[in-house]
């Protein structure tokens, strides 16, 4: 918390910060987008007054950590895992992908909530990934700290607000 602070933050959150009593096994079992979201929203709700902006970083874990125990039932999303393995031969990139399906449907349901007063309260959101899962360097068969592991994506989303398309080429 104090390196948030020392850079501007005036309140930091961590996610189990905002996570109720009855959903704490949850989230120590999954680290689940969707309960950092709600957290997020509910926030959002407290801390938004008049016109003034709010800045706020959520960061998502549930697509942290080691790959090679499952988080959720084999059952969900069978099929994507069942095909990422017969792609890959790799159960952690199976695990990935099921975990990476979850997220974006907790993404998708935080962005329809933010979208419901988007007309009175727009919202400029950024996504990002910090660096590739740890298992990757297996597949490309290089060292953990080969630069190409930290390439990673980015979008940046106008809910409420109109953005005019941006060419980021970075040949």
């Amino acid at each position: 918390r104090d390196f948030y602070h020392s850079i501007g933050f005036d309140r930091v959150c961590f996610p189990v910060d905002r996570v109720t009593p009855e959903n704490l096994q949850r989230w120590k079992r999954e680290r689940h987008d969707e309960q950092t979201y709600g957290g997020a929203l509910s926030l959002r709700s407290e801390e938004i007054t008049g016109d003034q902006p709010l800045f706020l970083s959520v960061m998502t874990y549930m697509n942290h950590g080691s790959h090679k125990r499952h988080r959720f039932s084999p059952k969900l999303h069978a099929d994507i895992r069942a095909e990422a393995l017969a792609a890959s031969g790799r159960p952690e990139y199976a695990e990935y992908c099921v975990r990476l399906a979850e997220s974006v449907r907790a993404y998708n349901a935080f962005r329809a909530a933010i979208e419901k007063n988007a007309t009175a309260r727009p919202a400029l959101v950024i996504r990002y990934g910090d660096h590739q899962p740890s298992f990757v360097s297996k597949f490309l068969k290089c060292q953990p700290d080969d630069p190409r592991l930290r390439r990673t994506y980015f979008a940046i989303e106008g809910i409420g607000i109109p953005l005019a398309p941006v060419n980021f080429n970075t040949d």
